[in-house]
C-alpha cells in the first residue's frame, strides 16, 4: 500500500532507513538525517512516500519541492544530493508508486527533476551528462595500489608525510566548525556559493556522529584541509572536500587523506567508496580520479518536462564562467551574508 509519510513520525523514519541501508543502491543522501537537514536547513517543503505491506517496506521515495529565485517551485529528488529517485526491493515494481507521487505534480504544471532510475514510457528526458567515480575496494588494498598513479599520486602522498602532515580524524561540532572555515575558502576559490553552516550542523548528530566522519590534514598545528564521508550499508560515500589553497600545491594534503580515507575504509569492511557526481567539463577533476584507478560510470537525471535546472548548466558554458567569475571578485564580508540566501534556491 503506498502511503505519505512524515519526517517526524520516528518508528517510520527508522524502518525507512532500514530499509535504505540494506539497499545495493541506498545512500546517504536516502536516509532521514539527510533529508531532516534539508527541510530544516532549507525550509524545503518535504513529500516522502512509501510502499508497505505486513511484511515491511518495499519501496521509498523522497522528493522535495524547491523554490527557484526566477520561476515556478519545481520538484526535485533529491536536491543538494548526487543521488535519488525512487528505491525499490528486488521483486516490486516501482511504476505505480512512480506515477501515483508525481502525476498530482504534472497536473499543477510543474518541473520536476529525478536524479535516479526512471521507469520506462514515464515521458522524461534523459541529461546524460555527470560521471560517477567508484573505487571497488573488493580486489583488496595490494591491488589498489597498483593501480594508483605513481608519478603523480603516489609521489603527492610521500611528499605529505615527508612534510610532516598528520591525518586525524574529527565528528563532533568543533570539527564542523573547522571544516567549514575551510569550506568557506575552496567555495570562493571555485567562485559557488558556500552551504549555510547550519546545514553540516544539522548533519552532525545523526548521520557524520553514527555514519561518517571528516579526515583533516594537519600541519603544524594547523588544519589546511578536509574530507567529509559518511557510509550507507557497506558504502562509503565521500561528500566534500575542502582545503586551504594556499597549502594545496605546496603540501598536497588532500592526497594523503584519499589514501588514509582508504585504508580505513578497507579496515572497517566497506566494499567501495563512492566519489560522487564529476562533471565531464572539470578536466582536472576527471583526471584525477582516473589516476587513483576509479571506475567511471554514466549518472544521468531525467526531466519532465523539459530538461532545465541548476543541474543542467554545464561548467564550460559562458554563463556558469560569469557566475563563478563574479562570485570569485566579492568581498568575504558579502558572500558571507549572501551566500546562504542564494544557495537555498539552487537545489
Amino acid at each position: 500500500m503506498i502511503e505519505t509519510v512524515s519526517l517526524d513520525d520516528h518508528a517510520t523514519m527508522e524502518q525507512w532507513d532500514a530499509f535504505v541501508d540494506k539497499h545495493p543502491n541506498g545512500t546517504p543522501c536516502h536516509l532521514s538525517g539527510w533529508l531532516r537537514a534539508l527541510r530544516d536547513t532549507y525550509g524545503f517543503k518535504e513529500s516522502l512516500h512509501i510502499d508497505r505491506d505486513s511484511s515491511g517496506i518495499n519501496a521509498v521515495f523522497p522528493v522535495f519541492i524547491v523554490k527557484r529565485i526566477l520561476g515556478a517551485p519545481h520538484a526535485v529528488s533529491l536536491p543538494f544530493s548526487d543521488y535519488g529517485s525512487v528505491l525499490a526491493g528486488p521483486s516490486f515494481n516501482p511504476t505505480e508508486l512512480f506515477e501515483t507521487v508525481l502525476a498530482p505534480l504534472k497536473r499543477s504544471e510543474r518541473s520536476i527533476e529525478l536524479r535516479g532510475t526512471v521507469p520506462e514510457n514515464t515521458g522524461f528526458k534523459k541529461f546524460d551528462y555527470y560521471k560517477r567515480h567508484i573505487l571497488d575496494l573488493n580486489i583488496g588494498l595490494p591491488a589498489i595500489e597498483k593501480k594508483i598513479d605513481k608519478r603523480t599520486i603516489q609521489y603527492s602522498i610521500r611528499k605529505a608525510e615527508k612534510a610532516g602532515i598528520e591525518v586525524i580524524e574529527g565528528k563532533d561540532e568543533a570539527a564542523i566548525d573547522e571544516f567549514y572555515r575551510l569550506n568557506q575558502l575552496t567555495r570562493k576559490k571555485h567562485g559557488v556559493p558556500c552551504q549555510p553552516k547550519t546545514f553540516f550542523k544539522a548533519l552532525q548528530p545523526t548521520l557524520l556522529k553514527n555514519k561518517g566522519f571528516i579526515l583533516f590534514a594537519r600541519h603544524e598545528g594547523r588544519m589546511v584541509a578536509a574530507s567529509f564521508f559518511l557510509a550507507c550499508g557497506d558504502q562509503l560515500f565521500y561528500k566534500y572536500n575542502a582545503s586551504d589553497p594556499e597549502a594545496l600545491r605546496k603540501l598536497t594534503p588532500n592526497h594523503l587523506i584519499t589514501f588514509q580515507a582508504m585504508c580505513k575504509a578497507n579496515a572497517e569492511g566497506f566494499r567501495l567508496i563512492d566519489f560522487g557526481r564529476t562533471s565531464p567539463d572539470n578536466e582536472g577533476l576527471m583526471r584525477y580520479k582516473a589516476m587513483w584507478g576509479m571506475e567511471a560510470t554514466d549518472l544521468p537525471y531525467y526531466y519532465y518536462p523539459e530538461i532545465e535546472g541548476t543541474a543542467t548548466t554545464k561548467e564550460k558554458g559562458l554563463k556558469y564562467r560569469m557566475i563563478t567569475t563574479a562570485w570569485r571578485l566579492m568581498p568575504d564580508a558579502v558572500l558571507d551574508k549572501l551566500g546562504p540566501m542564494i544557495y537555498r534556491h539552487l537545489g
